[in-house]
């Protein structure tokens, strides 16, 4: 009680001197004993045209975040028809709360926060990155206090890929950054140096846009003109959706409405016509240029593990728990 009266005063102490109060007007909160009173008058609202009051929140409000914003995590699902909440809260309190109790609560369309009071799982769940709740691709991140009350739509993703029949003059952290660059943005190989005795092929991370496809090979070439083929597999790619194409979901939970079969007749033979005249439309292209051919193989950085449990929300493992296991 005594801890419970002195944050109540800390609180009090915490208001600002230069609040909009009005004695007169509200009467009732200033006869209010200031040592309860943890809320003020901040700011006099503007009216828009319906009558509704508007206030502005001054960007410093903004930055402070929620109260213990540490235990919470942003969640986005991407471009799909969200699970219920009871589905999702039951998913993720299995996966996530064996060692406490998961609270969502829903931001809008797709977005969701999450509290989490355990620190360990809380590190664990944002280490991985990416989740699954019913067929349905789940961005998690820390909450951090922007300056807007926007929220933030996840675009790209981390995945690991290997890259195939790298030409021996381009094995070279140069020649591996030109390749993947057709790719998205390189981030780093799986070990902090290139394998010798593996030539010729690279295991790497990069950041994709989720809005493009995933090609299975990258044309490099020279400046004279000769292309090399490079393949591209992929350690994991999320769901496709066989009825919009988008990727992050399946068909069930897709936003796009079904179409009528006269409709699904001319999208199949569009699609076969497009298939037929662009045989090597996922094919990325890209220019080698000559330095980069004569650049030896070199070190890279420090390779980073935890990135690689990041962009593989295939299998899912609970953190070690911290109490007897109850039935």
């Amino acid at each position: 009680q005594d801890s419970q009266n002195a944050h109540t005063r800390k609180q009090a102490s915490q208001v600002p001197e230069n609040r909009m109060e009005d004695d007169l007007r509200f009467p009732w909160a200033a006869k209010m004993n200031p040592t309860s009173r943890n809320l003020y008058r901040a700011v006099d609202p503007e009216y828009l045209p319906d009558g509704t009051p508007k206030v502005t929140i001054p960007q410093h409000v903004l930055l402070q975040g929620l109260e213990n914003q540490k235990e919470y995590i942003l969640g986005h699902f991407y471009r799909c028809s969200t699970p219920p909440g009871g589905l999702i809260h039951a998913v993720l309190n299995k996966i996530w709360g064996r060692n406490c109790q998961v609270t969502i609560r829903k931001l809008g369309n797709s977005n969701y926060l999450f509290h989490i009071p355990d620190k360990s799982t809380r590190k664990w769940v944002l280490e991985r990155g990416l989740w699954h709740v019913d067929d349905c691709l789940l961005f998690v991140a820390a909450w951090t206090p922007e300056a807007t009350l926007a929220i933030p739509e996840f675009k790209t993703i981390p995945v690991w890929v290997t890259l195939k029949n790298i030409p021996n003059i381009l094995y070279s952290i140069p020649g591996i950054s030109h390749i993947a660059s057709g790719l998205g943005a390189p981030m780093a190989t799986h070990k902090p140096q290139l394998d010798p005795i593996l030539m010729g092929e690279a295991k790497i991370l990069v950041e994709v846009e989720l809005s493009k496809e995933f090609p299975p090979k990258v044309a490099a070439s020279d400046t004279t003109g000769f292309i090399s083929m490079v393949d591209v597999e992929y350690a994991w790619l999320p769901s496709k959706c066989t009825r919009c194409g988008q990727l992050g979901h399946k068909i069930k939970r897709c936003l796009q409405l079904e179409k009528g079969p006269h409709e699904a007749a001319i999208t199949k033979e569009t699609t076969a016509v497009n298939d037929s005249s662009n045989v090597v439309s996922t094919t990325a292209a890209i220019s080698v240029p000559d330095y980069v051919q004569l650049t030896n193989t070199s070190a890279t950085a420090q390779g980073n593990e935890v990135l690689e449990t990041m962009s593989s929300p295939i299998t899912y493992q609970s953190p070690p728990s911290t109490t007897n296991d109850t039935i």
